[in-house]
């Protein structure tokens, strides 16, 4: 799979198929249950983590608004915990996060981590991971970390540029 380009471009490739579940209970089989024809994905490997996602949300939102085929998750991307351990951490996330719309888009996968990751062509789980996917699995554009503007504009200018084609 050719994952060779540079961050915030496009690259070829596919989002592996995996399943679990959103915040409110429904069970999505990704990337098929994506809803909308790109989608902003976020993998979050650990709690601290989400102090990385929160500057993304504002123009996650914008995007979202702005554009009607553009929807945006966030992935908590957690080992195979026991069913027990899953149940924890699930009403833990579910304490944390009172929005219902942030619930609902907020898709819990328990798995393989390294394997996943070795898929995606992620070499590391110490920084947070933007991707933009189809529905078809296909990425289109990826990201690594922390918010910046620059980051955020070629998130936009890939949207626009896919929109408008």
């Amino acid at each position: 799979m050719g994952l060779a380009a540079e961050d915030g471009e496009e690259r070829s490739g596919n989002f592996p198929v995996v399943s679990g579940f959103n915040l409110l209970g429904d069970q999505f089989d990704l990337p098929d249950d994506f809803t909308a024809s790109y989608n902003v994905v976020i993998l979050i490997y650990t709690q601290p983590q989400q102090n990385d996602v929160y500057p993304w949300i504002p123009l996650l939102d914008e995007i979202d608004a702005d554009f009607a085929d553009v929807q945006y998750y966030e992935l908590p991307t957690l080992p195979e915990f026991n069913a027990a351990a899953r149940a924890q951490l699930d009403q833990w996330m579910i304490g944390g996060i009172q929005d219902e719309a942030a619930r609902a888009r907020t898709i819990t996968l328990y798995l393989d981590v390294a394997a996943f990751n070795q898929v995606l062509g992620i070499d590391t789980t110490d920084e947070i991971q933007l991707l933009l996917i189809t529905p078809g699995g296909e990425i289109l554009w990826r990201e690594t970390g922390a918010f910046s503007d620059a980051k955020g504009e070629a998130l936009q200018t890939r949207i626009r540029t896919l929109v408008n084609e």
